[in-house]
């Protein structure tokens, strides 16, 4: 994957040009400093201010791996729509009716009704959760375990992709939507034979705010540099950890 990445990146922006040619350079920043810790998710939290930080490589390098959990979140849905979602990225308009459909079936059991409304809105929009658990929920609730997978949505800033919370799921679920396509480019890939370069628009987002943060230090990290930090610390639904998260998944109705 050398230099695929930033061969992509070098043609749209002027701070990204500076990447390829900033790694023949024979001076570099201090990197004698660590990050600072991050602070806690939140379902609105852009992650933009921050405390003043040292600008170094190696602070930048860091605080791209401790922001993970601040920019990942989490859809829950089948195998095969997870490696759609990858290909293709989140679109309305190839949604199924999923876990409303599911949710209706067991209105209609106890003699409920479930709003037309809400089966309106829920067809119409694409969903994500900073919590891995909830989505998982999602993905068992209408399938079985081994035919379930979480599909990452890798983003800064849910704003640039329309996200905005969603008000008919409850806080605790920490949900937003979105009346937009959420294209392929921020979609993690998978983590053990995953085509990392797909994730170009997501890894461009990541450069232009460590660029904000690092103004120094981000020119000598390239597109690769920040595929390989996200690798790093991601993790997958074919992962032995996440089985395990699997096994006490519950359906969510």
């Amino acid at each position: 994957m050398e230099h695929k990445l930033n061969q992509v990146v070098s043609s749209s922006s002027a701070s990204a040009s500076q990447l390829t040619s900033s790694t023949h350079s024979t001076a570099s920043p201090d990197t004698t400093h660590s990050a600072p810790a991050a602070p806690s998710p939140d379902v609105d939290a852009n992650h933009r201010d921050r405390e003043p930080i040292h600008d170094t490589i190696d602070a930048a390098k860091q605080y791209v791996k401790d922001q993970y959990k601040d920019m990942i979140s989490y859809h829950g849905t089948s195998k095969a729509g997870k490696r759609s979602m990858q290909l293709i990225g989140m679109k309305v308009g190839a949604k199924t009716a999923g876990a409303t459909a599911a949710m209706k079936e067991e209105y209609d059991r106890e003699g409920e009704v479930l709003s037309e409304q809400f089966i309106e809105r829920a067809g119409n929009a694409n969903y994500v959760t900073r919590k891995k658990e909830v989505a998982m929920a999602y993905g068992v609730t209408n399938r079985p375990p081994e035919d379930a997978a979480v599909a990452r949505v890798l983003a800064p800033d849910w704003k640039e992709l329309g996200l905005g919370r969603d008000e008919d799921s409850g806080a605790s679920d920490a949900a937003a939507k979105t009346e937009k396509d959420i294209g392929p480019g921020f979609i993690l890939q998978s983590k053990q034979n995953g085509d990392r370069s797909l994730t170009i628009g997501a890894y461009k987002q990541i450069h232009a705010e460590l660029t904000k943060k690092f103004p120094l230090s981000a020119q000598f990290i390239t597109l690769d540099d920040i595929a390989d930090l996200i690798h790093e610390v991601q993790t997958d639904s074919e992962g032995e950890e996440e089985r395990k998260d699997w096994a006490k998944a519950k359906p969510r109705c």
